[in-house]
């Protein structure tokens, strides 16, 4: 489903606008009076690394930094610095996910898949950042999963909107990318070959990643405009190649009807 509106300085995707979820995605024309504050962001790694934000203060946060490949969690105090200008930074990590009203999360890219994800019964948001490395370690469904263990909802009622990245128009990949992503469902739509040359679909991947994890088609948002081929509307790291980046945020949605006694158990699990 593509519901997205006229293209301005920052894009917003009509299925989240519909659920009443503050969101958008930037562009090379996004200036920063135009951003809700405070926007929190990762140190981006191209990882699979998990950050949630579930008791904010001033200053000093508590945060469950979630590694999939270990068995339990590691509980991280993470301290927030408030810059005018510029949306805020913290950790390591490439998926932040919060159950918080009145904070925004949210990842750089410029070229890789930025993921927005929502529960609108909950009011839980994610920001995923998915590049091919990311998505080969499985962050949209690992990211999911995360969404539904701390709302305590079933993930078939969780929407999707995945911004500009580069396309499969232009993103020439080597086999190794290919044979990194071979164990997941879904992945040969991810890839086209063209005659002796093979292009990676992100999208594809990320989409065929969050259907696995239970997030119908029709719970998804997709744009298809590729990065590379509009490079005057938005910052390619392959096109460009200069150092910009495009800011793409989402918020817990305020006045949610609020999380399930799931939700608050796996809360307080998480913050054992």
């Amino acid at each position: 489903m593509d519901t997205w509106g006229e293209p301005l300085s920052i894009i917003r995707s009509g299925l989240l606008e519909k659920a009443g979820v503050p969101h958008g995605f930037g562009t090379v024309n996004t200036v920063s009076s135009e951003l809700p504050s405070p926007i929190f962001t990762l140190q981006q790694v191209h990882g699979n690394r998990i950050v949630v934000i579930s008791d904010p203060t001033d200053h000093v946060n508590r945060a469950m930094v979630s590694d999939p490949l270990s068995e339990a969690g590691e509980e991280a105090k993470l301290t927030i610095y408030s810059v005018p200008e510029q949306p805020v930074r913290f950790t390591e990590g490439d998926a932040l996910i919060s159950n918080v009203s009145g904070i925004f999360i949210g990842i750089r890219t410029a070229d890789c898949l930025p993921v927005l994800l929502a529960d609108p019964r909950s009011g839980t948001a994610a920001a995923v950042h998915c590049g091919w490395r990311s998505l080969a370690l499985g962050i949209a469904g690992e990211a999911v999963r995360t969404v539904s263990a701390l709302s305590g909802n079933p993930s078939p009622e969780f929407l999707a909107a995945l911004g500009p990245a580069i396309g499969p128009c232009c993103y020439e990949v080597g086999q190794e990318v290919q044979k990194a992503l071979e164990h997941l469902p879904g992945f040969q739509a991810a890839f086209i070959r063209k005659k002796e040359r093979l292009f990676m679909d992100l999208a594809a991947a990320a989409r065929a990643q969050l259907l696995a994890a239970g997030i119908p088609g029709e719970n998804m948002d997709v744009m298809e405009n590729c990065t590379s081929c509009g490079k005057e509307r938005f910052f390619s790291h392959r096109a460009r190649r200069d150092e910009g980046r495009m800011i793409s945020f989402v918020g817990a949605r305020p006045n949610a009807p609020g999380r399930a006694a799931g939700a608050q158990q796996a809360s307080r699990r998480r913050r054992r």
